[in-house]
Parts: C-alpha cells; sequence; structure tokens
C-alpha cells in the first residue's frame, strides 16, 4: 500500500492573524523537464495529490508538476544571514536533519534521552552566508514548550511541530491537544513581535 502525508505550513504573527504556505513554492514558473516537455513547479498542494511513487528514487512524483530542485548553492542562498530555529519532536528533527544533510553542515542532532533536559538536540552554523540552525527538543503542548526558550524571540525563523508525542506518550485527548496547542502558538506568536513564526502539520 501507499503511505504518504502533506505538510501544511501556517505562518503565525504577534496578532494571531494567519497566512497559509504552500508547499514547495518557489516563485519560478516553470522548467524543462524534457527537449520537448515543459512542466510547471509544484506551487500548490493540490498539485501534489495525483502522482506515483518511484521506488528507485524513493520519491513521490507528481503528474502534473515538477518539484523544485535543491542543491547546496539554493540553500545558502535560500538560508543566507539566518538564525532558524527548529521546535518540535523527532518527525521535525528528522526535516531538519534532512536539511542539515543537503547542505553538508557540520551539525548533530542528538536523540531525545541526551536532549530532554537540556532541551536542545544541536546547533551549528548552516550554508556559507552567516546563517545558523538549532534544533530544541519541545515535544509537546503541555510540558517542554517552544515559549520557554528564550531562542525563540532571537531567530530570524522559527519552526514549530508537536504532535507525535502529545498523540502517544503524553495523550490527553484531541481536543485538550488542540487548546493547548492553540495557546503555545499564541504565546510564541507574541515573544517572536512579528517575525515569522512557522507551524508544521504532518
Amino acid at each position: 500500500s501507499l503511505f504518504s502525508f502533506t505538510i501544511i505550513i501556517h505562518q503565525y504573527h504577534a496578532l494571531g492573524s494567519l497566512r497559509v504556505k504552500n508547499a514547495q513554492h518557489t516563485g519560478e514558473e516553470e522548467m524543462s523537464t524534457t527537449t520537448t516537455t515543459t512542466t510547471a513547479f509544484c506551487n500548490n498542494l493540490n498539485m501534489l495529490t495525483s502522482g506515483s511513487w518511484n521506488n528507485v528514487t524513493k520519491q513521490w512524483h507528481p503528474f502534473n508538476c515538477s518539484f523544485t530542485p535543491f542543491d547546496k548553492p539554493r540553500v545558502d542562498n535560500c538560508l543566507s544571514n539566518k538564525q532558524i530555529g527548529f521546535y518540535g519532536d523527532s518527525t521535525l528533527r528528522n526535516i531538519a536533519h534532512e536539511l542539515i544533510n543537503l547542505d553538508k553542515a557540520n551539525i548533530t542532532l542528538a536523540g531525545w534521552a541526551s536532549s530532554a533536559k537540556r532541551y536542545i538536540c544541536g546547533a551549528g552554523q548552516i550554508g556559507s552566508n552567516g546563517s545558523s540552525l538549532a534544533m530544541y527538543w519541545t515535544p509537546s503542548a503541555f510540558y517542554q514548550k517552544p515559549a520557554s526558550m528564550k531562542s525563540i524571540e532571537t531567530d530570524d525563523v522559527s519552526i514549530i511541530s508537536i504532535s507525535v508525542w502529545d498523540m502517544g506518550t503524553y495523550y490527553r485527548g484531541v481536543n485538550p491537544w488542540f487548546v493547548a496547542m492553540k495557546k503555545i502558538i499564541l504565546e510564541a506568536s507574541k515573544k517572536r513581535r512579528n517575525k515569522p513564526l512557522y507551524v508544521m502539520n504532518l
């Protein structure tokens, strides 16, 4: 059977307004996939629903669009002179790890057992243009909250993803989790003072 998931990114601001950012949005119009066929870059979630799994590349290939090719120069340009904070559980740590690998950065992210007391999984320089990345272990809407981290006030970009541990280890029900999650997002957005705060639902 085919297992797939969708990433939805919400951007929050201090006043509580919400803008939805589409996955894979690049601002570029099209790319040539063959000498005769032109396919648009994927720029909204609906374009990703029709496609097939490629066992060779281990990737989902949509029928009607193409993913933006990312390499180290593109990552360096995108992350130029930014302090980026990841706040969440192991699912978000995996995404941070892939970004580190893509950029070939010398950052090691520890597992939860060695990170729980210190809250931080790892940090270091990423890219070649003065950027840094840090991953903070804040896996619950009820405990280890992102807003308790001083760094969330100074990040240029903060990314939060919490749900896996709360649906298992700390399970209190979906509705209590949703209420708690809204509260921690509001707390974090106030500390951000209108700087970008992204919440990823996997």
